[in-house]
């Protein structure tokens, strides 16, 4: 198995002066990559760091230097207070980089290492709760990316218009370090309309997506044509939340391949992809070879093997290292290694009457209503709540629908969701954060 660091070299090796990535509409090359990292490589003094510059080609140059350095990074959104109280020996932000890159370029000197040092420190997504510090090593990163190229195939001659946060897995691992082992083109945009610019202007041969954005994609096809995602589309991948299959078929009729996966951070991250070889209908794609999955009698789902974290931070800083990940969400396996996750364990509501409801499945069956464009149902205060973004069209009368259960029905212009698209649980299971704290 490759690290992370002998991984980065030889793929700026192999590609050299090719366009790596374009920031800003400025491009950088592989080896431009490599002499601006290594100038701030020089700079880096300190084990624990806090990275949180605004501008993604400094970010990504923050990341590489300390994956050489072999320091603990903490992956940080700039605007994010999370680690406000914790202490760090150095934070890397914009004008430390623009500093740093004053350095004299100096080759680096390989240092070998344990891979189960320290890669870096990132948030959990959060859905249900507060989001936890995740310490992945640099295996459980490797043996994922290269378990995922298995199955899923990127060209080394693409190129990708990247919108995903670098301080997630997801953005991290799909939209830098995959595509920088698989010697293509990242296009990073910085707001949604920037994104779309760049798709036209840069004709990527796919992006990866969180589920929110690709909705938007259908309704922009629905009115423009596939010019809206350029010429060379040929594959979107979408992470975050469940894909549903009328949306992976949607896409065909544009002759683009909608390939689905599931993961969490504690997996480092993904645990399963589809692609157009392997594909199965309805499935969340097929389970990595890194991953040794059980699902125990309750239907829950969890993971071991080579590509799980060390541990919660909290955890890891007590010598305490995790050897399983239970993701807290229901599924099942079928003969041919592809998973079919059905819902979210904590999420389950269970009423007063012993009624059960998955809210996942509800919802899904709820999307396919002619006119809902959105929905959420959650309980709070022993009380039943749906809430439905809908357009004019809608004309099934839904307290008909859902007669058998005392339901609360508002129609609402928009529904908490986080950055990848995910509905915020917690705020819904909160009231709503008490309805906004009263107002």
């Amino acid at each position: 198995m490759k690290n992370l660091v002998i991984w980065m070299l030889e793929s700026i090796k192999k590609y050299g002066d090719k366009v790596f990535i374009v920031n800003k509409e400025k491009e950088y090359s592989y080896n431009d990559y490599y002499k601006d990292m290594m100038r701030v490589y020089k700079s880096i003094d300190g084990y624990k760091v806090l990275i949180k510059p605004t501008d993604k080609y400094f970010y990504t140059l923050a990341v590489g230097a300390c994956l050489f350095k072999h320091t603990m990074p903490f992956l940080s959104n700039p605007s994010s207070n999370v680690y406000d109280n914790y202490k760090f020996d150095l934070v890397i932000d914009d004008d430390f980089i623009s500093n740093a890159l004053k350095n004299d370029f100096e080759e680096y000197v390989y240092n070998d290492f344990s891979n189960n040092d320290v890669a870096c420190v990132l948030l959990s997504s959060g859905t249900s709760q507060t989001p936890k510090p995740i310490v992945l090593s640099h295996k459980a990163m490797a043996r994922n990316i290269e378990a995922g190229f298995e199955i899923f195939y990127i060209g080394s001659n693409w190129k990708f218009v990247s919108i995903l946060p670098l301080d997630h897995a997801f953005g991290i691992t799909s939209d830098f370090l995959d595509l920088m082992f698989s010697g293509a083109t990242i296009c990073y945009s910085y707001t949604i309309i920037e994104f779309f610019m760049n798709l036209k202007r840069y004709n990527p041969n796919q992006i990866s997506i969180p589920i929110n954005i690709l909705k938007t994609i259908c309704q922009m096809l629905d009115e423009n044509g596939k010019q809206v995602l350029g010429n060379n589309m040929e594959q979107i991948l979408v992470g975050g939340s469940k894909c549903s299959q009328e949306l992976v078929d949607y896409f065909k009729k544009y002759n683009v391949t909608v390939c689905t996966s599931y993961g969490l951070t504690e997996c480092a991250p993904c645990v399963s992809i589809s692609s157009p070889k392997y594909f199965k209908e309805n499935s969340d794609g097929k389970v990595f070879s890194c991953h040794k999955m059980v699902i125990d009698e309750d239907g829950r789902i969890l993971v071991k093997g080579d590509s799980i974290m060390l541990n919660y931070l909290d955890l890891y800083e007590k010598g305490i290292i995790c050897d399983c990940v239970d993701t807290k969400d229901v599924g099942y396996i079928d003969e041919d290694g592809y998973i079919f996750v059905t819902g979210r364990a904590d999420n389950l509501i269970v009423l007063d009457n012993g009624f059960k409801i998955q809210p996942e499945s509800f919802e899904k069956d709820l999307m396919k209503v002619p006119g809902i464009i959105d929905c959420v149902i959650y309980y709070y205060d022993k009380k039943l709540y749906l809430d439905v973004i809908k357009n004019n069209e809608l004309v099934e009368d839904l307290n008909k629908k859902y007669d058998y259960l005392e339901i609360n029905i508002n129609f609402v212009s928009d529904i908490k969701k986080n950055a990848l698209g995910k509905i915020d649980r917690g705020y819904y299971k909160n009231g709503k954060k008490e309805e906004n704290a009263r107002l």
